[in-house]
């Protein structure tokens, strides 16, 4: 049963869906990142925009951001990340029963980045897709995972947030281009052991403020 409470933003509030888990509890086994080497520094978009150091720090709390090499694919870093994920849970990609990729920045309309990433890791026996939720894609395929471990669908999930945003932005414009940089996270859910795990979950959505 969701437990329904209210967020307030400048549009209004916001109803957030409360949900306690059940089922068959999972947790994280293990975590993997990949950052590019090539970092841009708020001085750098100083001399790129009208900003400041000053400016995006007071606003955002950033103060610098990853950024790919030309060419490279959203594909390529979550890739790297997942293997880095196995090797802290231990496991290989034969464990694997599904492999979920949250982007918003994927390589194309088809195949998905998670069956790529599939493929390329020999995770033949999972099945793939991705989640496209903007900045909670990764929270929401944290959330799917846990369904799916709950309710003994699947017992190893690998979870991935990618995204290759550099690729988009207008580096003229201080209002996206100072968040946003390129880099993958990822995560293997697993059943937890005893008392362990998730939970409860709190989601929503707001579309208000699209124009």
């Amino acid at each position: 049963m969701a437990i329904t409470n209210e967020y307030r933003t400048r549009s209004g509030a916001v109803a957030l869906r409360s949900f306690k888990a059940k089922g068959r509890p999972s947790a994280i086994a293990g975590m993997g990142v990949y950052a590019p080497e090539n970092i841009i520094t708020n001085f750098d978009l100083e001399k790129m925009m009208d900003t400041s150091d000053k400016w995006i720090t007071e606003r955002t709390g950033i103060h610098k951001r990853h950024i790919a090499a030309p060419g490279t694919t959203t594909f390529e870093v979550a890739t790297k990340a997942a293997r880095a994920a196995l090797d802290a849970a231990g496991i290989t990609a034969a464990d694997l029963d599904m492999i979920l990729v949250g982007t918003s920045s994927p390589d194309g309309p088809f195949p998905s980045v998670a069956c790529r990433v599939q493929n390329e890791l020999g995770a033949s026996g999972a099945v793939a897709w991705d989640t496209l939720a903007a900045c909670t894609s990764f929270v929401y395929g944290l959330s799917i995972a846990d369904a799916y471990i709950a309710t003994e669908r699947a017992d190893t999930v690998l979870v991935i947030g990618a995204e290759v945003l550099s690729r988009m932005l207008n580096y003229t414009n201080r209002g996206t281009a100072v968040i946003f940089g390129d880099g993958a996270g990822a995560a293997v859910l697993r059943p937890a052991p005893t008392g362990g795990g998730f939970k409860s979950w709190c989601l929503g959505s707001d579309g208000r403020g699209y124009a």
